[in-house]
Formats: structure tokens, sequence, C-alpha cells
């Protein structure tokens, strides 16, 4: 799935297309916001294999279409992170639904009822291949989900279970706004397991604010980054505040569209 694209879909999502009030601990409940991403991955991966001439006929097409719309599936291995309310701890989520693990990786408390998430082992699987969230030995979930930002505010905690038996990683860390007053993390800060020798650290600072409660500004925001981006791809990086840590802040005020 090209990222033009993802972050075309993810900056023209506008609340009323995802509101499905009441939630249970939440404005929503998300699960139309569940379904949006699902079809809008769906899509893309169909026009993918099209174009490819994957698919020869349509036969059990859903099953794997499904298939690849897991996160262990994934061309590039991803891992994504959630905060679980059951244990008060950060739960890495490397296996699943996609659009379930951004379901829950985007429920900002308050605006989205927690999710509840079953270990890809235990599920049952719908004919599409996805992960029924009904299990019938149980209704209550193991894992209920909300925004991993609340124990991860960076995102980085899922980059452990990734290649976790290389050592001398270099990792990119890249944030919309500022890294806060303790200012960006650099090797030394990294969470257990990562092995970082290097990281460096990119603010994107000044973009139009676009968070769940101004999200039509989410393509201003997007425009600006890219542009801002393209315009100091030579830009010297400074160095941070111990031996391989390196950082830039790139100011994106002159570069939002009217």
């Amino acid at each position: 799935i090209s990222p033009r694209r993802a972050a075309e879909f993810a900056s023209s999502l506008g609340l009323p297309q995802f509101a499905d009030p009441p939630g249970f601990g939440g404005v929503l409940k998300g699960d139309l916001f569940e379904s949006l991403m699902k079809d809008f991955l769906e899509s893309e991966v169909k026009a993918r294999l099209k174009m490819e001439k994957e698919m020869e006929s349509e036969d059990g097409e859903e099953h794997y279409i499904g298939e690849l719309l897991r996160l262990e599936n994934s061309v590039i291995p991803v891992a994504v992170t959630g905060f679980d309310l059951l244990r008060m701890k950060g739960k890495v989520l490397k296996s699943g639904c996609m659009a379930r693990a951004a379901r829950a990786s985007a429920t900002f408390p308050g605006l989205f009822q927690p999710v509840g998430w079953w270990e890809a082992g235990n599920n049952s699987r719908t004919k599409d291949g996805t992960i029924s969230t009904l299990r019938t030995s149980t209704f209550i979930p193991p894992f209920l989900l909300i925004d991993g930002g609340i124990g991860d505010m960076y995102g980085i905690v899922g980059l452990s279970s990734l290649i976790p038996h290389e050592s001398n990683k270099r990792i990119v860390n890249l944030v919309t706004g500022s890294f806060g007053v303790f200012g960006p993390p650099g090797p030394s800060d990294m969470p257990p397991g990562i092995h970082a020798k290097e990281v460096v650290s990119i603010s994107i600072l000044n973009t139009p604010d676009c968070g769940p409660w101004n999200m039509e500004n989410g393509p201003r925001a997007v425009t600006a980054a890219e542009r801002a981006i393209q315009a100091s791809l030579d830009t010297p990086m400074s160095r941070g505040a111990e031996a391989g840590h390196y950082e830039l802040h790139i100011d994106a005020s002159g570069f939002i569209p009217n």
C-alpha cells in the first residue's frame, strides 16, 4: 500500500464519516472507523493485485485478501502499540487484523470506546480470513486497548519485537510537533530490546492542528509536512545529547497551503 495513498486517505477522514454514538467508555463506538479502515485496505490491495495480475480468478479472493491484511503478513515488518486497560500497561500487536489494530492504536481516550483484542492464535476466522472478535468460548476479551501513546509517547516500543536479535540498529524517530520538555530520546533512552546504536530524531513543527476535534485540517497538515520535508532534504542535522544521536527540527509554518 502506497504511503502517500494511506496518508491521503487518513487525512481525508472527518468526524461525521465515522461517528457511531454512543460508545461504552467513549463518545463513539469505533466500529465504523474500523470498517472504513478495512474497506480502504481491501480496495488498495485489490487494485494492486489486479495491476500485478496475481489474482487469476475471484475464487478464494476474500480469504486471500483477508490473509494479506494481517499484521504478521505485511511486506514490511510492523508492530502496533496499544495500551491495555485491564493490566494498565502497553501491549504490542504483532499479529491480527490490520484494521482493528489501527482502530486500537487510534482509540483516543474519551473519543472511542476501548477495543477488545484477542491474540491471533486464540481467535476464530471469518470467511474473509480476518479474526472474529466474538469467540465462542468467551465474550470477555483478554485485552482491552486504547491509544498506545498513553504508555509509548513516540510509538517506538514495538520496535523491540521487530528483528529482536539484531543489534546496532539505526532508528529514525519522526514526530509531528515537538519532543516535549525532555527533548528527543537518544540511543540510551530507547526501550529495552531495541538495541539502537544510532537514533535520528526528526520533528515537524507548526503544522495545522489536526487532532480528533480538528480533523478537517488533515489534508493541509499532510501537505505542509510533505513540502517542509522536501525543502529540508539537504539541511545538516545537529548532534544530540549523546554519541550516536542526531536531530533535525523542521519548521512547516511556511509551507501550509491556503
